[in-house]
């Protein structure tokens, strides 16, 4: 790739740089290719890090490269992850890549980011990170470059929080593993959810007796990580997850609900259109679409095609292939069916299908490999989709305003499904059942007899979804906010000789960061933040800053930034003081630290000798108390590194520090 990389004064602010690694799949690494073209379009330098794994047929499938090398903004980078089958591969082999990226790609990234093309010595260093959060290690090679990660899940809020962030309490409530066959049974643990989520609702491993599988132990990892990111992209709007997202922001303040990502996407490059061909696609398929199915659909009376696809990772049976098949053409609705390579567990031969529903889908029916399926779904004869439920497809379907037939398969899918049929009223979910008469039914109720039922909230989610991404929407108005955080993060290496003093911060296993600001600048705690603790921290920190540097600081309590014109918060960039400690006393409590919260500061972050800190204490008693000892033994070692770390001051008109 042509290298556009400048030579940065280390005493200039770097210029925005971020690094995209998405996990080595179709749905994740689709969703990160738009946004990353939203940044290019932001004037944000972005390196898109793949693995050979999936970039191979992301190169024969489309013309990714050439669509890209519009914006000399942009680079592809790929690594190892010690995959080598030529084809994607199915839901079954999702561990085998996830044990492959952990053996070789994570050494190799570690690498790359220290002394490689990616590192401080690069001639233009990544100043962000935005990672998948199933990535936690490029957490580890973060802190340890000093560089601020933002994770990008692609899967759905509702999962994240049911069956991700929480499910460290459903193991403590002792609601899973599940204890007895009851699935209908309600979860109550989580918050937000109690009445609506049962058993059979929750992710599929959560129907596991051994918690020692790999999958939940990868899961517990990300949710004890995700928590620790300066912020979190997700691909929903506000409106449409506002059940999940206030619980979310008490453990993740930082969430930047971006969603739909391909709408906004659309939307941001319409503005760009005139400088483009009509002809342009925009696939990011890892594999080849059959775009003769347009021409079908173009044949078809409105609204009355059932669409049908299980995705790109999802398997069936053959008997399951035939139970679907059944239902589908005794509905007797015209169908588009994509059935991609390798899903159907063991292929299968025409022979083994009935003469009948061979004859029928003649008729009415048009089967592909693999679709455009943002097209497809966007036309005006598909009148409802019968859908495996992953995120990606539930959400493009909401923007379109397509109605959902639900038959989850794994991970996010079954608590996609409830939401679909439970909260939203998009659709049916027919989870845990795969027979033809149900799925006749299911179709024709929601095609025939159901639409004055579905209709309206179909129709009122497709409005709300579009006025997200407008000017004014809340999802283009919180990538905006993103785009702006960028650039605070990656300036923040901006030295200046005023001698102003960087307050304290503090980290948690929640989120980096000290006060919000209202926009009419009063000072606003984080609720999951104990002030004592913020206060006896700077209290303790202030007396050794002042004796290194020689400086008179002011009152603690004036002691903060102000909100800027441009930025509701200006958080301190250089000396951090990170305690890591279980937010609800349920969790172990891990190490401490002192070093530099700017990333890529020429003096050095220096760690502190790891401390254990006391036990959790039960909820309700004093947790802070047992604590102030460690925080005294620490303000010991940090005198020692101080003068080391060094001072900071952004300046600005509109910056006053004190």
């Amino acid at each position: 790739m042509e290298n556009n990389h400048q030579v940065t004064d280390a005493k200039s602010p770097l210029q925005p740089h971020v690094l995209i690694f998405s996990l080595p799949f179709q749905g994740p690494v689709n969703c990160a290719l738009k946004l990353a073209e939203l940044l290019c379009l932001s004037g944000i330098h972005v390196t898109f890090l793949n693995t050979e794994h999936i970039h191979r047929p992301l190169l024969l499938h489309t013309h990714v490269v050439s669509r890209f090398n519009r914006y000399p903004n942009f680079r592809f980078e790929t690594i190892p992850d010690g995959v080598e089958h030529e084809k994607p591969v199915s839901a079954d082999r999702f561990m085998e890549v996830m044990e492959g990226i952990d053996t070789v790609t994570r050494p190799l990234f570690r690498e790359m980011m220290i002394s490689g093309s990616l590192s401080s010595r690069s001639v233009r260093p990544v100043t962000v990170m935005i990672l998948d959060a199933f990535l936690s290690f490029g957490l580890d090679v973060a802190i340890e470059t000093s560089i601020p990660v933002v994770f990008f899940e692609t899967v759905s809020p509702c999962f994240l929080w049911t069956s991700c962030l929480n499910l460290p309490t459903l193991i403590e409530s002792g609601e899973v593993p599940f204890q007895g066959g009851n699935l209908d049974e309600l979860i109550k643990s989580v918050p937000g959810s109690e009445h609506i989520i049962r058993r059979r609702d929750l992710a599929s491993f959560c129907r596991s007796d051994d918690l020692s599988e790999p999958i939940i132990d990868l899961l517990l990892n990300e949710a004890r990580t995700i928590p620790q990111a300066q912020g979190f992209i997700l691909n929903t709007f506000e409106e449409l997850d506002s059940l999940i997202l206030p619980h979310m922001r008490k453990l993740c303040p930082n969430i930047y609900p971006i969603g739909p990502l391909h709408s906004l996407h659309k939307a941001r490059l319409k503005e760009k259109m005139t400088l483009m061909s009509p002809k342009t696609t925009f696939s990011n398929s890892i594999w080849k679409e059959d775009r003769t199915c347009v021409s079908w659909l173009d044949k078809q009376a409105p609204k009355t095609v059932l669409y049908v696809s299980i995705g790109s990772l999802a398997t069936i049976t053959v008997n399951q292939l035939l139970e679907i098949w059944h239902g589908v053409v005794n509905s007797g609705k015209p169908f588009l069916w994509v059935r991609r390579p390798g899903s159907i567990i063991g292929g299968y031969e025409e022979s083994q299908i009935p003469s009948e529903l061979l004859e029928y889908t003649k008729e009415i029916g048009c089967i592909v490999d693999w679709s455009p399926q943002e097209h497809v779904l966007g036309h005006h004869a598909v009148g409802a989709f019968l859908t495996h439920s992953g995120w990606n497809s539930t959400i493009e379907s909401i923007a379109e305003g397509v109605p959902l037939i639900c038959w989850p398969y794994f991970s996010d899918q079954q608590v996609n499904s409830r939401f679909v049929g439970e909260v939203w009223k998009l659709g049916i979910d027919i989870k845990d059942t795969c027979d033809r008469l149900i799925i006749e039914k299911a179709v024709k109720d929601v095609m025939e007899t159901g639409g004055n039922i579905f209709r309206p909230c179909v129709d009122g989610w497709k409005i709300l979804a579009k006025e997200s991404v407008t000017e004014m929407g809340s999802s283009s108005m919180n990538f905006d906010r993103l785009i702006n955080d960028i650039r605070v993060m990656s300036s923040a290496t901006k030295l200046s000789a005023k001698g102003h003093v960087a307050a304290i911060g503090i980290t948690g296993k929640t989120y980096l960061s000290e006060f919000a600001f209202s926009r009419s600048g009063e000072r606003q705690p984080f609720d999951h933040f104990c002030n004592p603790m913020v206060e006896k921290l700077m209290e303790l920190t202030k007396p050794i800053v002042a004796t290194a540097k020689g400086l008179k600081l002011s009152p603690l309590k004036k002691r903060y930034y102000r909100p800027s014109k441009t930025s509701p918060l200006r958080p301190p960039t250089l000396l951090l003081l990170s305690i890591s400690f279980s937010r609800l006393f349920s969790s172990p409590v891990t190490t401490t630290t002192v070093g530099c919260c700017c990333p890529r500061h020429q003096l050095p972050s220096l760690p502190l000798q790891h401390r254990r800190l006391p036990p959790p204490v039960e909820r309700g008693k004093s947790f802070w108390e047992p604590q102030l000892e460690n925080i005294q033994l620490m303000s010991k070692d940090l005198e020692s590194t101080v003068e080391l770390i060094g001072w900071n001051n952004r300046g600005g008109d509109d910056d006053t520090s004190y």
